[in-house]
């Protein structure tokens, strides 16, 4: 196992933790929502839901790729994440959920509609 695995079981092992405290807390989560950029995240995320709660939708909000990039990254991530575990890819293409419309000029990049909403 490399560091990139050990990323992404993390964020298996978060997601696992996200849904224990749910059900403690009697929370009923329909996504997860959240910055995508270095792809692990996503994956293990995808996976983590994909194994303990299918329902749960991920949905990555884009910080640095276009939609085709980023979207090819983590489809081949979250399978290779499959394979580590030892469980066979359970998920679509579907399930890869990313909006890059918030990108806009990109990482780190402030344009006038951001700062307003900084200001704010």
């Amino acid at each position: 196992m490399n560091i990139y695995s050990g990323l992404r079981l993390t964020d298996v092992n978060a997601t696992i933790e996200l849904l224990e405290q749910a059900e403690a807390e009697r929370v009923q989560i329909d996504y997860i929502v959240f910055a995508t950029g270095s792809d692990s995240t996503h994956a293990g995320l995808i996976v983590g839901t994909k194994l303990l709660g299918p329902q749960i939708k991920v949905i990555g909000i884009s910080v640095c790729e276009d939609l085709e990039t980023i979207t090819r990254f983590v489809n081949v991530i979250t399978r290779r994440t499959f394979e580590e575990l030892g469980f066979p890819t359970i998920f679509a293409a579907e399930d890869t959920i990313i909006l890059e419309e918030y990108l806009k000029g990109g990482y780190g990049i402030l344009d006038r509609g951001t700062t307003m909403a900084l200001r704010q």
